[in-house]
């Protein structure tokens, strides 16, 4: 058997695999209904919680623009092949639900500054130690590698939503470098004012609490407006608050 004939029969099992899955989750929906008709509402919450695992933030169902979305960042991630970007592996869709294969990252940046007091045994109003604050610097230096590897592109790519949930921790370090960027679905090329292929880029795009003011205003903007972001990030890692020094 020759190598690709044993990578389709590998995809085939995969396909029946997840058909088998899809079709569970139909019988789990049923049976959580039955729970709720018997009053047991609590157990047919666990199922109905347990059929969201995986799920993206467009959910299992999704519209035209959507889809678009999602195959626009799985194609970015195909192309984006570098220590800086998760890796992407496959992708495939099943009954409408579409799973994405990547490199195992075991947790994203917002899960650290969680436990950061925690890890570091400081109150909250305390000031970073010598130690915290070198670590910080170079969790930081990492992010901005990242987003400039993206600005460096010829077109340069507009992620268009960083935040700490994006920001994922790579399982195995490679030279040193841990953080990888990851959910490419609203991100986009900017190409200069002269280019012909040049379109508008869509207003009142990503995550509203790093979204540059340019941004949910409507205006015109470029690649900027992830440095905007990468502010309110740098921000939350240094533990400062910017509006406490802007009073």
């Amino acid at each position: 058997m020759t190598y690709w004939q044993i990578i389709n029969d590998i995809s085939i099992q995969k396909r029946q695999l997840l058909w088998q899955f899809s079709q569970q989750r139909q019988h789990r929906q049923q049976l959580a209904e039955i729970f709720d008709l018997a009053g047991q509402n609590q157990a047919a919450q666990l199922l109905r919680q347990f059929d969201q695992i995986g799920c993206g933030w467009l959910g299992n169902d999704c519209d035209a623009l959507g889809k678009k979305m999602m195959y626009s960042g799985i194609k970015k991630l195909r192309e984006l092949q570098s220590k800086y970007v998760v890796v992407y592996y496959n992708s495939w869709l099943v009954d409408n639900t579409l799973s994405i294969q990547m490199e195992l990252c075991s947790q994203n940046l917002r899960n650290i500054l969680k436990h950061t007091t925690e890890i570091f045994l400081r109150q909250p109003e305390e000031q970073l130690d010598l130690y915290e604050y070198f670590l910080s610097c170079e969790i930081f230096k990492e992010i901005l590698e990242c987003v400039h590897y993206l600005h460096e592109l010829k077109p340069p790519i507009i992620h268009r939503n960083l935040k700490p949930e994006n920001l994922l921790i790579a399982k195995n370090v490679v030279n040193g470098r841990f953080i990888k960027l990851g959910d490419f679905m609203l991100a986009t090329e900017h190409h200069d004012m002269n280019d012909n292929t040049r379109k508008r880029h869509t207003a009142d795009v990503g995550d509203i609490r790093y979204m540059a003011p340019e941004v949910t205003s409507g205006k015109d903007y470029n690649h900027k407006s992830d440095v905007y972001a990468l502010a309110l990030i740098g921000a939350e890692i240094f533990d400062v608050d910017l509006h406490d020094d802007l009073e």
